[in-house]
C-alpha cells in the first residue's frame, strides 16, 4: 500500500501551483493496477496560511500515528540516544562525492527481530535532525511505536546548483532561474543503486521505506511517487515546488493520474 501526504504551505510564487495540485486530487483516490494498491490522500484541513514547519509537524505526527498500528498513551521516557553515522560515498552514478547521515534508533528488546521502517529524507542537512527529534518524541512516548531509522541525503556543497539538478526531472526552459536541471532520474537511481544497499545492508528483507522531501525536494518526491511507486512505500510532500516553466510538470501529473484512473475503471 503506497501512501502519499501533501502538505502545503503560503508562497506566493507557488501557491497557484499547490491550489491546480490538490484540484487533480480528491478527498481519497485508490488505484489499483498491475499488482499496484495507491491511495492519495489530500491534506484538505491544511490551511494555505500555515508556516512549513507546522506543515512538517502535522505529516510526521500523521504518519507515525497511523503507519503502524494502534499506539496507546504509555511512556518509556528512554533516555537512550540515536546511533548517528556519517558515510561519504563516492558515486559511480553521480561521479562525485555524496554524503549521507543515518539515525538508527535505540531498540528495545521487544523489537530485536523487527526491521526498522526507513525514512529517507532529502535536503537531509536542513530536515534530517528535526525529523529525528520528532521520531524520538513520539518512540518514547508510546511504546508500540517500532524503532524508525531516518537517513538524511545530502545535497553537494556548491549549495544550489546541485540541488536544482538533482531535485528536477525536466531541463528548464528558463535556464536564468535553473542554472542546471534535469538530474532527477540519476539521483533517484544514486538512491536506488548505492543509497539503499548502504542502508540497508543489515536488513534480512526490504524495510518499509518512506521518501520525504519540502519544496523543490518535495517536487522530486512527487515525481518518483508518480514515475517509480514500487521505490517507497510511503511519499511525503511538504508545500512541493512545481512552478517550473509555467507549472508543465502539472499537466504531466494529471495525465499519469487520470491514465491511472482509467485503467483501473476498466477493471
Amino acid at each position: 500500500m503506497l501512501f502519499l501526504l501533501v502538505a502545503l504551505s503560503r508562497c506566493r510564487p507557488r501557491q497557484r501551483v499547490n491550489e491546480r495540485l490538490l484540484a487533480l486530487m480528491p478527498t481519497t483516490v485508490v488505484f489499483q493496477h498491475a499488482n499496484l494498491n495507491l491511495k492519495i490522500y489530500k491534506m484538505n484541513k491544511i490551511h494555505l496560511h500555515l508556516q512549513r514547519q507546522y506543515a512538517w509537524m502535522l505529516i510526521i505526527a500523521i504518519f507515525a500515528v497511523t503507519s503502524f498500528g494502534p499506539i496507546h498513551a504509555q511512556s518509556q521516557f528512554s533516555t537512550a540516544k540515536p546511533i548517528i553515522k556519517e558515510y561519504n560515498i563516492s558515486s559511480r552514478v553521480l561521479n562525485e562525492e555524496r554524503k549521507i547521515t543515518i539515525y538508527k534508533p535505540p531498540v528495545l528488546p521487544a523489537y530485536m527481530n523487527v526491521v526498522s521502517p526507513v525514512i529517507y529524507t532529502l535536503d537531509g542537512e536542513y530536515h534530517a535532525d528535526f525529523i529525528v527529534s520528532l521520531i524520538n518524541y513520539v518512540s518514547e512516548r508510546f511504546v508500540t511505536m517500532p524503532p524508525i531509522t531516518v537517513v538524511g541525503i545530502e545535497n553537494i556543497p556548491n549549495g544550489q546548483t546541485g540541488r536544482t539538478r538533482d531535485m528536477t526531472p525536466l531541463i528548464a526552459k528558463d535556464s536564468s532561474v535553473y542554472k542546471t536541471s534535469g538530474g532527477a532520474e540519476k539521483f533517484l537511481q544514486f538512491i536506488r543503486e548505492e543509497v539503499f544497499p548502504l542502508v540497508e545492508k543489515d536488513h534480512n528483507k526490504t524495510p518499509y521505506r518512506v521518501l520525504v522531501g519540502h519544496s523543490l525536494a518535495g517536487f522530486l518526491t512527487m515525481h518518483c511517487f508518480l514515475q517509480h511507486p514500487e521505490m517507497f512505500n510511503a511519499y511525503l510532500a511538504s508545500s512541493p515546488a512545481m512552478h517550473m516553466d509555467n507549472s508543465i510538470y502539472l499537466k504531466i501529473a494529471e495525465e499519469k493520474i487520470n491514465n491511472t484512473t482509467a485503467e483501473c475503471s476498466n477493471k
